[in-house]
């Protein structure tokens, strides 16, 4: 099956380019990309990652994973190497953004504004989720000195 090369985005391209869904903010005295515009470029944004991550996944890599997964029976556990699994959850998170995003772009159209702000997206890294935790865990350069300075030789 291949998702990511049967979606068209002309009609999106010249959304996001006609300038129609840009705010405008009245202290700034400009435009601005509001929810809208930005829920449009997260959908090409997903669109585009879709379709990459399908040509990560040939036909052959494809039929390889189901004849793999084919001979599994039963609710035993198996072994399954990581890195296969990336292009299979990663077209799973870019198709489940690009539904969504249809569907609140599609409700905040006719009427429903609150659906761009009700939206959840899958992050564009696994990572997502732990940057904050990772970034509060980044010494500052004063800390990395005093830890070398106070380092027991190895």
């Amino acid at each position: 099956m291949q998702f990511g090369r049967k979606l068209s985005n002309i009609a999106l391209d010249e959304a996001i380019t006609s300038g129609e869904f840009l705010d405008f903010d009245q202290n700034l005295r400009s435009f601005i990309v509001g929810p809208m515009q930005a829920a449009l470029l997260a959908l090409k944004r997903n669109i585009v990652r879709l379709r990459h991550n399908d040509e990560m996944m040939d036909t052959n890599a494809r039929r390889a994973m189901g004849t793999q997964f084919a001979k599994l029976d039963g609710d035993d556990l198996y072994p399954v190497n990581n890195v296969a699994l990336v292009p299979v959850l990663s077209i799973h998170d870019s198709l489940a953004n690009v539904i969504a995003l249809n569907q609140a772009i599609h409700l905040a159209t006719s009427g429903s504004a609150s659906a761009l702000d009700r939206l959840s997206l899958y992050g564009d890294s696994p990572l997502d989720s732990e940057m904050e935790t990772m970034e509060n865990e980044c010494p500052s350069p004063e800390e990395v000195e005093n830890w070398i300075r106070n380092a027991e030789p190895a």
